[in-house]
């Protein structure tokens, strides 16, 4: 269909709230006339499988790749032929700007092999929402996320919001795994995106939200000679998003009293359906997650109430000391298999670091516990120090320049100079200005070590009253 062809569409479904009121709409762009009487937010016109293009000259077609095996070299030589058939979605600036640049803030492989380039067409055609959230993050990350040029951002995200209420309110218990994954897709992207584009939230009630719709998915059968790419990109960006957010307090938000726990939940979707080798989130890592999750939870409670039930401490650190990565498929041996094993090896010592942490906030460590927190610390700066500039790879450290680096003692200025030069680097690759906050969290930490406090991170965020986000 041709550019000229498209500025003669005229949607006839309306916006969403005229649609919902049964009134007919004029359709009229940005904001209906109803809309604006009435004030409300006007989702605009959009035809379930064609999109409205805002400037018919950006009309692009746009080759949606197969991803690639992750672990394994590309090959430069691959053409479009030997693909074979290909799905196009057509893109205005800011979908390309998040195929070809923001998407690469969400996973830590580069297009094609990650699933929120153009993979994610078939849902930027029949989810407003899903679309909505994209422009939202792209705008601002095109942007650099500033504060200055936010309000494009937030409508974009204001439109997000009442499409993605839209499409929930219209979800069945039957409902079909396409708009499962979409309402899925865009929860996640709101949620995460949530601190990055306004500060002092983290997206908790999106979260929560994500962890219903997990429930549901739970419940479809598994297909287990079919590979659903997307949504094991999805479940595992959301074991991801519980394991960096469960030192936070999601419990105010409740659950529904027919829910799972958050565990258990989290063990299924891992074994159920996260058995790959290499995941574009976690890495070789997944199963660990539920773990880091559990360690997460004790530490919140134990700063908040300072106690720590010694049934649950050995119960968890006995599933950290038996976890172990996958070894290496014999076709995977390159720089980037390697990393993902310092990177495992990373994590783990991650969660033995906060473990030790939690200890601490209710009595001194002994020798031996403090021999393995300077060990698991110094695993950390390995992979720190091998982790790759300009690469897709920063995007996994947030949460172990944190964790680790805020354990840094006065005499290791090289490894302090390390952590801050990393977060800096991530800061630039990923434009994220809200990782700024992390760095400064930890020099107070520094600063506070120094002069001979025992403080933790988590203690002196919560002093603080501030929303530390590593994701």
């Amino acid at each position: 269909m041709s550019p000229s062809e498209l500025r003669h569409i005229k949607s006839r479904t309306g916006c969403q709230p005229c649609k919902r009121r049964h009134l007919k709409c004029d359709e009229r762009k940005p904001t209906c006339g109803r809309c604006r009487k009435r004030g409300e937010t006007c989702t605009g016109n959009f035809k379930s499988a064609i999109w409205h293009i805002e400037n018919p000259s950006l009309y692009m077609l746009r080759p949606v790749l197969p991803p690639a095996t992750i672990g394994s070299p590309q090959s430069s030589s691959t053409s479009l032929r030997s693909l074979g058939t290909l799905n196009y979605a057509p893109v205005n600036d800011i979908i390309q700007h998040w195929f070809d640049h923001a998407c690469l803030t969400m996973a830590i492989v580069p297009p094609p092999m990650n699933p929120l380039s153009y993979p994610i067409s078939p849902y930027l055609q029949r989810s407003q929402a899903v679309r909505h959230a994209v422009e939202c993050v792209s705008q601002a990350h095109r942007n650099h996320f500033s504060a200055a040029q936010v309000a494009k951002v937030l409508e974009e995200r204001s439109l997000a919001l009442v499409s993605l209420q839209h499409e929930i309110g219209k979800a069945s218990p039957s409902a079909s795994p396409f708009r499962l994954r979409a309402i899925l897709l865009a929860s996640l992207l709101l949620g995460i995106s949530s601190g990055w584009v306004t500060a002092d939230e983290y997206g908790v009630e999106f979260l929560v939200g994500a962890r219903r719709v997990v429930q549901s998915i739970l419940g479809e059968p598994v297909d287990e000679s079919a590979e659903d790419t997307c949504l094991n990109y999805l479940l595992g960006l959301y074991l991801y998003w519980e394991a960096v957010c469960s030192f936070l307090d999601t419990d105010l938000y409740g659950v529904s009293p027919s829910t799972i726990s958050i565990p258990h939940l989290l063990e299924m979707v891992a074994s159920r359906y996260l058995n790959r080798e290499v995941h574009p989130v976690t890495g070789i890592a997944t199963s660990l997650f539920p773990i880091i999750t559990e360690i997460g939870n004790l530490y919140r409670r134990t700063v908040n109430f300072p106690y720590i039930d010694p049934c649950e401490e050995t119960r968890i650190e006995a599933k950290l000391r038996e976890w172990s990565p996958p070894g290496p498929p014999s076709d995977s041996l390159n720089a980037r298999w390697r990393y993902f094993q310092s990177l495992s090896q990373s994590y783990h010592a991650m969660g033995v670091i906060m473990l030790h942490q939690a200890r601490s906030v209710v009595r001194d460590l002994t020798e031996q516990e403090m021999s393995a927190l300077t060990d698991a610390v110094g695993i950390v700066m390995v992979t720190l120090k091998v982790c790759p500039l300009a690469d897709p790879l920063l995007n996994s450290i947030a949460p172990l320049l944190v964790i680790a680096g805020s354990e840094l003692r006065n005499n290791q200025t090289e490894l302090r100079a390390l952590v801050s030069q990393r977060a800096r680097e991530i800061t630039k690759y990923t434009r994220i200005t809200a990782y700024t906050g992390a760095l400064e969290l930890v020099r107070d930490i520094w600063r506070q070590r120094d002069n001979g406090s025992g403080i933790t991170w988590l203690e002196l965020m919560f002093q603080q009253r501030k929303i530390l986000l590593l994701v």
